[in-house]
């Protein structure tokens, strides 16, 4: 990373760290031939996920400036492993080939469910804007990033961007204090007379004037230049979680349709390939990922991969597990096709001994105590349309 250091009197020298997580991790000075200075600084993980570079500068008269930069590092950026479904092996859509790549020896835990409970956003899945905001808290004692959200009006995952940020110190006392250091030093570290004392409940504005603490955050500016107001958040999350969760209503199978739910460890070759079974019922999953490795720590997807598992072509019965002798059963036999072209299907009941066939007389007119029957084998054949679905009432007895 390139950091610019400009001034406005001359500098000969100036000393600079960067801390990160209440670690300091890079310490040094240099010199400065003109106004503005450039160094570049290696980025590393332990920086992730906000660091904060202080640079200052000693007078010749034991006069000090400061200043700090706060800046973003993405930590989970290393570790980038592919999960890959192929279902080009298994024509018939029941069984896919789920692929992943990644360091020998990481772990990849998987997870998948229906997309109408993935847009939910309920908490239960981890997503790449939850893990960044959550590292971002790790010290909030100190300065912070600027940050920008874009919430997704259909329930998808929110996607955040952060910025560097200044010091929020208006001293060179406080630039030390926001920074999470505490200096040990004979020279003097001015900070700014304040008449406002913060045992008693009240807070400083820039201006010098004082509010009370207790009026921060209350959608009502009390200072001119409005420093009780900064840093709120005003939005609720707890009402947009609520209004996600029940801004439609749920059904059963939101909650059995999990798919995928499996933690692998990639083998020695780099990648680990298994086969799973796709569920019967037509469902578009959305499938995440994160991994832990041992060298290039802990990735995640940033986007759930999306898979449509709706076989092309297939049929649903739904019939009784028991019935009494001399009773009548009605059989559904419901037709999909999925598939990009019409087809004429041929729907076979076998024969038997065991039970008859129930004829539907004309109107959908049945005897109830003496129907129209039959044995052997009965065929009926269909024209389905594509992307449709078609029904079939059998009765037996």
């Amino acid at each position: 990373m390139i950091f610019h250091i400009r001034s406005n009197y001359y500098v000969d020298k100036f000393n600079y760290l960067i801390i990160a997580k209440g670690i300091i991790l890079i310490t040094g000075d240099q010199d400065m031939n003109d106004f503005v200075s450039t160094m570049s600084i290696a980025l590393s993980a332990e920086m992730a996920p906000v660091a904060t570079i202080v640079v200052w500068h000693v007078g010749r008269y034991g006069d000090l400036a400061v200043d700090s930069l706060t800046f973003p590092v993405n930590g989970i950026s290393r570790n980038k492993f592919k999960v890959l479904i192929n279902n080009k092996k298994a024509r018939t859509g029941h069984k896919v080939e789920v692929v992943i790549y990644g360091e020998p020896g990481s772990y990849v835990g998987l997870s998948g469910i229906d997309r109408s409970f993935y847009t939910m956003q309920a908490g239960n899945e981890l997503t790449y804007a939850k893990v960044i905001t959550k590292m971002m808290t790790f010290d909030e004692h100190i300065n912070g990033t600027l940050q920008h959200a874009w919430m997704s009006h259909e329930g998808y995952p929110d996607e955040l961007i952060y910025f560097p940020s200044s010091t929020f110190g208006i001293d060179a006392n406080r630039t030390f204090e926001f920074a999470g250091l505490v200096v040990f030093s004979d020279f003097e570290l001015t900070r700014r007379p304040s008449f406002c004392n913060e045992s008693l409940g009240f807070g400083e504005c820039l201006n010098r004037r004082c509010y009370r603490l207790s009026k921060k955050c209350d959608y009502y500016m009390d200072c001119e230049d409005g420093t009780d107001e900064a840093g709120c958040s005003y939005e609720n999350a707890t009402e947009l979680s609520l209004f996600r969760k029940f801004r439609f209503n749920r059904i059963q199978r939101q909650y059995e349709n999990v798919w995928v739910w499996k933690d692998v460890n990639i083998g020695p070759h780099g990648r680990y390939i298994f086969n799973i079974d796709v569920p019967a019922r037509p469902a578009h999953w959305m499938v995440s990922a994160f991994s832990m490795s041992p060298t290039l720590g802990f990735g995640m997807l940033n986007k759930a991969i999306e898979y449509v598992g709706v076989l092309p072509f297939f049929i649903n019965v739904e019939m009784p597990n028991l019935c009494m002798q001399g009773e009548q059963v009605g059989v559904r036999v419901t037709v999909f096709n999925y598939m990009e072209d019409n087809m004429e299907a041929t729907v076979v009941l076998k024969g038997s001994q065991d039970y008859k066939f129930v004829h539907v007389e004309e109107n959908g007119f049945v005897k109830a105590y003496n129907p129209r029957t039959s044995h052997g084998e009965h065929q009926v054949r269909l024209f389905q349309t594509c992307r449709k679905r078609q029904q079939l009432t059998t009765h037996f007895l």
